[in-house]
């Protein structure tokens, strides 16, 4: 785990298929989501949006070809949670 900048994080799973991956970021994204914080008498939460990818079976032969398809999958995941915002506080 390391932080690459800003509010981004990088985790490395070394020998994880994609199936585990994706379940990994869902518990990670259900404890982040599931915790509340309280400044003067307020209740806050946050959201998170997360990326994995996998070496597709030895097709992605180096480091920054996983490195995009795994950012180009956290914007997919950030574009897909604002458009579900929109969507519920628009009704």
């Amino acid at each position: 785990l390391g932080r690459f900048g800003g509010d981004e994080f990088v985790v490395i799973l070394p020998g994880t298929a994609l199936k585990e991956g994706r379940e990994m970021t869902d518990r990670i994204k259900s404890a982040v989501e599931s915790l509340q914080f309280f400044r003067d008498d307020q209740i806050f939460s946050v959201s998170v949006s997360l990326g994995v990818a996998d070496s597709g079976k030895g097709k992605i032969k180096t480091f920054q070809e996983l490195f995009e398809l795994t950012e180009q999958r956290l914007y997919e995941a950030k574009k897909s949670t604002v458009e579900w915002d929109r969507q519920n506080k628009s009704g």
